[in-house]
């Protein structure tokens, strides 16, 4: 999915998606909007009795002013709102678009809660929604009938700030795909070799990469890992990455992973019905 920000200028067509704070009157740009529906949004918001709670939403079609549907997300009080909270009204933003077979849409992002600047929310509402769009139908005999959504324009008054805010976060989201993909692979696709000849390709963002053959590991007295690797035809791995990114003088973080590929302990232990 691209996601784009723009400034303030709302679209006049398509689906739009607005936000409310609980037990308040629609502002800014989402004021905006309904002064272009001639009040309609207002009015469906009052004839729904929608007060902004929290995790709610309501789904307001052909408002009039050229729309073809709005969408308003109620914010609860954005004074607690924290980062993730946003990230995960994002992700609420995409599937909520993606159950209404949007190709695209356009987001009123001017809110700006506590601690947090409209750069900001703009950014994690783009972070939560490409993170939320992730899909895995690589081995699907059937496939989608239709691509999902794949634009999102959110508007702010400060796009380019939103931007570069939002640069690091699709980079992570970037990573938690990959991620997933690796998880969701079959065994008989992603087995040790290939998940080490995977790796490699992140040599080319600057992550070292070291890769330890049965031969290397059996020197190093890794003997419990060779052992249970003998239950499978395909040899074992260990891969080491290493990203130096943190300041000079900075204590490393170590992180260790099991990277199972194909649990044969599992199998063996326990009967097909208990599966």
């Amino acid at each position: 999915m691209k996601i784009k920000f723009s400034g303030p200028a709302l679209p006049r067509s398509g689906t739009l998606v607005l936000f409310l704070a609980e037990g308040k009157s629609l502002t800014g740009l989402a004021d905006k909007a309904d002064r272009a529906c001639k009040g309609q949004i207002a009015r469906a918001l009052a004839a729904a009795a929608f007060t902004g709670r929290r995790d709610s939403s309501l789904d307001i079609l052909a408002p009039g002013g050229g729309l073809g549907r709005v969408v308003v997300f109620g914010l609860g009080d954005p004074a607690k709102l924290s980062s993730l909270d946003v990230e995960m009204l994002g992700g609420a933003v995409a599937g909520t678009l993606q159950s209404q077979k949007a190709k695209a849409a356009s987001v009123a992002a001017d809110i700006s809660p506590k601690g947090l600047s409209e750069a900001d929310f703009a950014a994690l509402i783009g972070s939560g929604a490409r993170l939320r769009v992730y899909s895995f139908n690589q081995y699907k005999s059937k496939k989608p009938e239709t691509a999902g959504l794949a634009e999102l324009t959110i508007h702010s008054s400060d796009a380019a700030a939103a931007g570069r805010h939002y640069r690091p976060l699709e980079a992570v989201a970037e990573g938690v795909h990959l991620a997933r993909d690796l998880v969701n692979e079959p065994p008989n696709i992603l087995y040790p070799v290939e998940f080490a000849n995977r790796t490699r390709a992140l040599t080319k963002l600057g992550v070292k990469v070291e890769i330890l053959t049965p031969a290397q590991m059996k020197r190093l007295g890794m003997g419990a890992l060779l052992g249970v690797a003998q239950g499978s035809p395909r040899e074992a791995r260990i891969v080491i990455m290493r990203w130096d990114g943190g300041r000079k003088g900075e204590a490393p973080l170590a992180f260790i992973g099991k990277g199972v590929t194909f649990d044969t302990g599992g199998i063996s232990l326990k009967p097909a019905a208990g599966m």
